[in-house]
């Protein structure tokens, strides 16, 4: 599969008072050039930049490239002098809750175990922490039997073997309980969550069938997705498929936050299309949040980020910033702090997470001059 590669180059300006006039420069809409690491032109007054060798896939997921880019100091008499910092994407965890309900059996369950065999072990997925259990269990009905993962959330390729080995451990029977089995899954993910606060955590519910057992319906779940949308931490769920005519499980797609389902023809290649949506989650789930590093030998001024966004093969743009979710606007693009007195995180307003989801081209996020906010 393709993909989308988005590059973050983290910089940091402006930390010596023999540099305050060339920031005030910079501030007043001044550029940089830089190496190796591209050219950046920006500041506070409505500039913007770009880097010229972060890579851009061709379609397909998107990854999160945290490359470095040039190491040394970027220079120009009109702008903020700047050096690079390696920068890390927020860490991702899944929690696959994975339907081995009878009618599983076959292709369905033979074709759905190597993708999630291939995915574990696929060294594009090193880093990513995964969990797993299956519906039904024991007893089927109790929403903590599932909240006690057969393999507990762990770090890429450390536990992919454990993985590996639940997956062979079982097979299909039974039904298909899924309100308790998303219940339990909730309750895991959202503990998981609090532990691990800078980390983004996620369900993946995977299933053939519509929920029929221990009072399940699709508005059940749904209501459950819902609840790790609006839970603190936020938890979202996305939704694999397997089968022709499962178009209601978009509805618990759309409640968990997620969009619609992805839906695994099983008249196509089955174990292909799954991997495929794996990857695809990987991409989204990481796409619109970014840590904000400790730079060496300083601290971050929240009020002198930038964060800007360079589509393939086009001009670079500064976004604003805004100072929550609920003040970004219905459309435009924008980004925000997780916390706007402590920031650990930068995070794109909805409007510009579902664009960068689905344009080619790199963010870097610029530290030291003065930040843009709306006009």
């Amino acid at each position: 599969m393709a993909k989308r590669v988005v590059g973050i180059a983290f910089w940091m300006v402006c930390g010596v008072a023999a540099l305050m006039a060339a920031c005030s420069a910079a501030e007043d809409g001044g550029g940089v050039a830089g190496g190796d690491g591209g050219a950046t032109a920006g500041g506070a007054g409505g500039g913007s930049a770009a880097t010229g060798s972060g890579a851009t896939g061709a379609g397909g997921g998107l990854n999160i490239d945290s490359g470095a880019t040039g190491d040394g100091a970027l220079s120009d008499a009109n702008a903020c002098q700047a050096v690079s910092q390696k920068a890390e994407p927020v860490p991702l965890d899944m929690y696959i809750m994975l339907d081995k309900s009878g009618s599983m059996q076959g292709s369905k369950w033979t074709s759905t175990v190597g993708a999630i065999t291939a995915f574990a072990n696929d060294s594009q997925s090193a880093g990513i922490g995964v969990g797993l259990d299956f519906f039904p269990d024991n007893p089927e009905c109790s929403p903590s039997t599932y909240s006690n993962p057969s393999v507990p959330i762990g770090v890429l390729p450390g536990n992919a073997g454990s993985v590996v080995s639940a997956l062979g451990s079982v097979g299909p029977n039974g039904g298909t309980p899924t309100l308790p089995a998303m219940q339990g899954a909730l309750s895991y993910a959202q503990t998981h969550a609090v532990k691990n606060p800078n980390h983004v955590v996620v369900i993946v519910l995977a299933t053939d069938g519509q929920p029929n057992d221990c009072s399940s319906s699709v508005g059940g779940v749904s209501s459950i997705a819902q609840q790790g949308v609006n839970g603190t931490p936020k938890v979202l769920t996305f939704v694999i498929g397997v089968g022709s005519a499962l178009s209601n499980l978009n509805q618990i797609a759309q409640a968990g936050g997620t969009g619609n389902a992805f839906i695994v023809d099983t008249g196509g290649n089955v174990g292909q299309q799954f991997i495929d949506a794996l990857n695809k989650i990987r991409g989204a789930a990481l796409a619109c949040e970014y840590l904000i590093p400790t730079p060496e030998g300083g601290t971050i001024d929240p009020e002198k980020v930038n964060v800007t966004f360079t589509p393939e093969g086009g001009q670079p743009e500064q976004w604003p910033k805004y100072a929550s979710q609920a003040a970004c606007p219905a459309t435009g693009n924008g980004w925000y702090y997780d916390n706007d007195t402590s920031p650990t995180k930068i995070l794109l307003c909805p409007s510009t997470c579902s664009m960068v989801k689905n344009t080619k081209g790199q963010v870097d996020v610029l530290f030291g001059c003065a930040t843009q906010k709306p006009s």
